[in-house]
């Protein structure tokens, strides 16, 4: 049963935020946590479910520390080292795969959850995305700006094998609102391994691609303003295709706590840096990463994309690690 599908959360209730990090994402943890408590309004509160892949008891404190009254930050003790023979390339963490897993940590009492990757920002109310109703689908997503269609490049390296059609739409997994306990139920989890498994060396985006595989035709679209590419935002101040993104996502390698970009939000990601227990932590000034930061931003960057892909064709080559594990992760 679908509990929570169509109607709408009564204010007071607790939004349920999930999420897992190591020690290299502490920081960006954080920061999400504290941008997603504070946007909610007064009668709301927050529980975190968050992997602790390896984060030290002071890290831990540390994030705590960070967190408003309204947050409760539940961690979950998980290594990514049962993920050892997934595919892995470039500098991605196999703890990418606790996502996958999160039917098996959450507590059994929770049937409804945001997905937040920590690399995001929440810009406006919560809440208004904890009520987006599933429409008897099993998780709400928002399509992908670089990826948009299964067969598209970098999309479900197997459609063909699967007879999924190619020109079906394929979703970011960094914002997903879950109906927990259909994921368990139609076993998301095993499916997405065996589909890891079967297509390992062809895979691209790990999880997400795994996710599009087993979810095709079984997600409900979200406005794509709930995750939108920091990117993407061509203008000072911040608003893109005349509307202003409610949350943002700061996808790819130029992230806001290693790049000093020149958007709007890459401010507000500071600003919000020294609301955490990391205040005053700022990108190494070096004047490479200041031409790296400019770049984000820039136009030039639209007309070099293609020059990005190839580059990321060369390090998934040149870097790409896969075997057949004994069995398929817990």
């Amino acid at each position: 049963m679908t509990a929570f599908a169509t109607s709408p959360r009564l204010p007071g209730e607790r939004v349920v935020v999930a999420a897992a990090a190591d020690e290299a994402y502490a920081m960006p943890l954080a920061v999400m946590l504290r941008s997603a408590a504070e946007s909610l309004g007064g009668a709301w509160g927050l529980d975190a479910y968050v992997v602790s892949d390896g984060l030290s008891e002071g890290t831990r404190a540390r994030v705590e520390a960070s967190l408003p009254d309204t947050t409760q930050v539940h961690w979950v003790m998980r290594s990514a080292n049962a993920f050892e023979g997934l595919p892995r390339w470039g500098r991605i963490s196999l703890g990418t795969y606790h996502k996958i897993t999160l039917g098996s940590w959450l507590p059994s009492h929770v049937d409804r959850a945001i997905w937040l990757d920590c690399d995001t920002l929440v810009v406006d109310d919560l809440s208004a995305l904890w009520t987006e109703p599933f429409d008897g689908k099993t998780v709400c997503a928002a399509q992908d700006h670089v990826v948009p269609r299964l067969g598209s490049t970098f999309g479900v390296a197997g459609w063909r094998e699967l007879g999924l059609p190619p020109g079906s739409p394929y979703f970011n997994a960094g914002v997903l609102v879950l109906d927990v306990e259909r994921w368990r139920r139609t076993d998301i989890e095993r499916r997405c391994f065996e589909y890891l498994h079967r297509f390992g060396r062809r895979v691209w985006f790990w999880d997400q691609e795994a996710l599009n595989a087993v979810l095709a035709g079984e997600w409900e679209p979200l406005d794509p303003t709930w995750n939108h590419p920091a990117w993407a935002i061509s203008d000072g101040g911040g608003r893109t295709g005349g509307r202003a993104p409610r949350l943002l996502h700061f996808s790819g390698n130029l992230k806001p706590w290693r790049v000093a970009g020149t958007g709007a939000y890459f401010a507000t990601y500071a600003r919000r840096i020294d609301q955490t227990a990391w205040a005053g932590t700022r990108p190494n000034p070096s004047w490479f990463l200041r031409l790296l930061g400019a770049y984000a931003q820039s136009p030039l960057r639209t007309a070099l994309l293609p020059v990005e892909r190839l580059h990321m064709r060369w390090v998934r080559w040149s870097t790409m690690q896969t075997r057949q594990p004994t069995k398929h992760p817990a």
